[in-house]
């Protein structure tokens, strides 16, 4: 099968797996003695270790080399969380390369805050200004109704925000 990129839900499934693969390994020897105590436990345990080993390795042949980076840089910044579901859904946040992010933040500012004559109340309700707020904030904030990004965009070459 030749490497193809995964819809969301088969990455987010492959990221449990791969956690699960992780998680079977780091506490194999915290739970060895329990498991040994337990009739087939051990024996068992390690059939499902290897059993999940071969499934990940297989599905990892399935994806392209970004995806796999982008495994690589999950298992060594994730972190599995066990919480009960929240009422109302919230956004989960995701792992972007930077170079990406800087693609985003710098074409938003050379498209729409560069033209932007918004100020005072105007500035404060923009969708825009508060998502570059949270994900790429200004070296210097200025205190005046214009936003900060308009600066930015005027200071700065077209596309170089970042």
């Amino acid at each position: 099968m030749d490497p193809r990129e995964p819809n969301a839900r088969e990455l987010h499934g492959i990221e449990y797996l791969a956690a699960l693969d992780q998680r079977l390994t780091e506490y194999e020897s915290v739970l060895r003695r329990r498991l040994q105590e337990t009739p087939d436990g051990w024996r068992q345990y390690r059939i499902a270790e290897a059993a999940v080993d071969k499934v990940i390795t297989g599905l990892y042949g399935t994806v392209p080399e970004k995806t796999l980076k982008h495994m690589r840089r999950l298992s060594e910044t994730g972190q599995v969380i066990i919480r009960p579901k929240p009422i109302v859904p919230v956004d989960d946040p995701q792992i972007v390369l930077t170079s990406v992010l800087k693609v985003l933040v710098n074409t938003s500012i050379a498209s729409e805050c560069s033209i932007c004559l918004k100020e005072g109340a105007e500035v404060k309700k923009c969708k825009l200004r508060k998502a570059l707020m949270l994900s790429a904030p200004p070296k210097e904030l200025t205190d005046g109704p214009r936003c900060p990004y308009a600066d930015v965009a005027v200071g700065c070459a077209l596309g170089e925000y970042l």
